[in-house]
């Protein structure tokens, strides 16, 4: 099955198995109060004008949170996000910047199965599986930084820079990472930071700057906070 004429196959690492991937070029995935913030002064992405984005940079400044997938629309649409402050895990982390995310997802594991999954990527533009360019940034960039919490702790989470239509690229697209980092965590309630080493990957455009991915073994509501996402030097 697809969602809006979409399936796409690959692997987002040990917490997902390889499978066959619906993903959903939604703008509102489950509920959604995200609004994308202003550009910063002389960013948003890179045209003749501007040219490629600089390093450091923020990833809620330059991608955005529209790439929900799962293992079936329910999940997929199950998936709900707010960028509101005031949902966030309070305090945010000693100097944090850009947007503040609360995810929670409901699982439904379906008939015959023993888990389901759901993720997000943030893409540019929104909604990019590889039918447009993606974000023309500089080199250099040696790895992303994020702080990350769970509402309960113990979420297992898998984190994502790049890796959209990489492995198993759809002939009728013209546009994929050049490459794919991840790293698997274990949330607790208070705030940690993390880091996802890019070990020297090449890119050009990139379409997606950042992603999460959960398999549940059980229905139990999940939810978690990420904040202060960013592409460093």
């Amino acid at each position: 099955m697809a969602v809006d004429g979409l399936a796409r196959r690959f692997t987002t690492a040990s917490a997902v198995a390889t499978m066959g991937l619906l993903v959903c070029a939604c703008e509102a995935p489950g509920t959604n109060d995200y609004n994308p913030p202003p550009l910063p002064e002389g960013g948003g992405g890179a045209d003749a004008s501007t040219g490629p984005v600089s390093l450091p940079f923020l990833v809620s400044e330059q991608f955005e949170p529209t790439g929900a997938m799962g293992d079936s629309p329910t999940n997929i649409m199950g998936v709900s996000i707010s960028s509101d402050s005031s949902q966030c895990l309070q305090p945010r982390v000693t100097g944090a910047q850009g947007t503040c995310f609360t995810f929670a997802w409901k699982p439904v594991i379906l008939t015959g199965q023993t888990s389901a999954w759901a993720g997000l990527y943030w893409q540019y533009p929104g909604g990019n599986w590889g039918t447009s360019p993606g974000l023309p940034i500089k080199p250099g960039a040696t790895r992303v930084t994020f702080a990350a919490a769970g509402v309960q702790g113990g979420e297992q989470v898998q984190f994502i820079v790049g890796g959209i239509n990489t492995t198993a690229s759809d002939a009728g697209l013209a546009y994929a990472d050049t490459f794919k980092a991840t790293k698997l965590v274990t949330l607790t309630k208070a705030w940690q930071t993390f880091e996802i080493p890019l070990n020297g990957a090449k890119y050009t455009d990139v379409l997606g700057g950042f992603a999460w991915a959960i398999t549940a073994g059980g229905t139990g509501r999940l939810s978690f906070y990420v904040d202060d996402i960013e592409w460093q030097p």
